[in-house]
């Protein structure tokens, strides 16, 4: 071991410095407990510290106390700290302890409890590092999992519209806030004709990778890529699939299955037909659709189970006629079930009340003033859930 000896008598200093050099050990010596302080406070690296408790200008109670305080705030390796003293009562050992000493030997310094000592010491230092490697090694690992992370965050985050439609007959907003890192929440509005598009907001449940993963997954096949996609007309006949068509396509594709870990997963999927001016929808478990209009609002309330629970379900669908004056909100469950601090959930209600109020604003703000109320809701309490919302109508 590498050893400071500390000690401002100078004959008891050679006694302790020859002695554990004869045992092995590579000592550096000290004159009080200022100069030893100089060598650590500078880099100086010791595994273990010796220490006289009666010193002038810096006992060792003191010196244990700064090194303790170096180690927390620096975050440095563990030194064995042990304070020579030929005190042994009650009171004068837990100051010691107090202060941050590992042990003690008593003087005039006895070899053989010396070398006792320094057998403890040995083991708590191995087993120091040995916990300082494996720290080191989680910390590796945590490093690598958030790159990781981060990567993975990106890949979902390109799953989301990336440029909202230039088409003049219609407009689009919308906003996604994950919790963590990666969302089971996803949200996307897919051109799939000249005159229709796809929209819908999906959430997984459960939060992290496995979430994330599904929603991604799922998110491939509600493209426009004619290879893999649902949205797409199955015949020659049906230009685009109906969204109950769609929801009963993924009931079939995606069932829950305990041995495999398959999630549930909720959506609201619906056409936008910016020639006609109505909006079909269809909804698989999803908190329902707010419509808005002349001041007023309405939750459109058709809907089925969650998809992959109940198999060959047929989902019902609806449609709504659309004016310039239509808004159409589609959002997960963090938004309604969103607690504050009370544990209160934001709800239905107050949610339509805000909708309600922000009638004349622009969508993006519409959008903004969303995820603002649901922070400002939760501000003492953080989101629990991921929250998207997706807003469009008729220009």
């Amino acid at each position: 071991m590498r050893i400071l000896v500390a000690e401002d008598d100078r004959s008891s200093r050679m006694v302790t410095v020859r002695l554990l050099e004869r045992l092995g050990h590579a000592v550096v010596p000290a004159e009080d407990g200022e100069e030893a302080w100089l060598l650590i406070s500078r880099g100086g690296k010791f595994d273990m510290v010796i220490s006289d408790w009666m010193m002038p200008k810096l006992d060792g109670r003191r010196l244990c106390q700064r090194v303790r305080r170096r180690e927390n705030r620096c975050g440095v390796s563990y030194t064995y700290l042990v304070l020579l003293t030929a005190m042994t009562d009650r009171d004068h050992m837990l100051a010691g302890f107090g202060a941050g000493a590992d042990d003690f030997l008593h003087k005039p310094l006895d070899e053989a409890e010396l070398v006792a000592r320094l057998r403890v010491g040995e083991r708590i230092i191995a087993l120091e590092k040995r916990l300082g490697d494996e720290v080191e090694k989680l910390q590796g690992a945590n490093r690598k999992l958030h790159a990781d992370l981060k990567a993975a965050a990106a890949v979902q985050d390109s799953m989301l519209p990336r440029e909202l439609p230039p088409d003049d007959r219609v407009r689009f907003a919308w906003d996604y806030l994950p919790c963590e890192e990666l969302a089971g929440d996803i949200l996307n509005i897919v051109p799939l004709t000249k005159d229709k598009y796809g929209v819908y907001v999906l959430d997984v449940s459960g939060h992290g990778v496995a979430a994330a993963l599904m929603s991604v997954t799922v998110s491939r096949v509600l493209s426009n890529d004619p290879m893999s996609s649902l949205l797409l007309g199955e015949t020659a006949e049906q230009d685009v699939t109906p969204p109950g068509r769609v929801l009963a396509l993924l009931n079939e594709r995606y069932p829950i299955d305990a041995n495999s870990g398959m999630r549930f997963f909720t959506i609201a999927y619906g056409i936008l037909d910016a020639a006609k001016g109505t909006f079909r929808y269809a909804s698989a478990g999803h908190p329902p659709v707010l419509v808005c209009r002349g001041g007023k609002s309405e939750y459109l309330t058709t809907g089925g189970p969650a998809i992959g629970i109940i198999p060959d379900w047929g989902f019902e669908e609806a449609e709504i006629e659309m004016d310039p004056s239509t808004r159409v909100v589609v959002y997960s469950d963090g938004l309604i079930e969103n607690p504050n601090a009370r544990n209160r959930q934001y709800g239905y209600d107050r949610f339509a009340e805000l909708i309600c109020k922000t009638g004349s604003c622009s969508f993006d703000r519409l959008t903004d003033t969303i995820v603002h109320e649901a922070r400002t809701w939760s501000k003492t309490a953080g989101l629990e859930d991921d929250l998207s919302v997706l807003v469009f109508g008729m220009k």
